[in-house]
């Protein structure tokens, strides 16, 4: 998502932890598989990956 943390639908806040090394790996064999990968976000905002 495009912030830190999602809201759940009973309100509660939950963060999904979008991590580089954990998005890059796969996101590398998808590539190498002849994919294309486009990154977005509900509004259009800048994804908010973690340090």
């Amino acid at each position: 998502t495009e912030e830190r943390n999602v809201t759940l639908v009973n309100g509660q806040k939950f963060s999904p932890g979008n991590h580089p090394v954990e998005m890059g790996l796969p996101m590398l064999r998808l590539l190498a598989a002849g994919f294309k990968i486009d990154i977005v976000t509900p509004t259009g905002a800048p994804a908010s990956i973690d340090d």
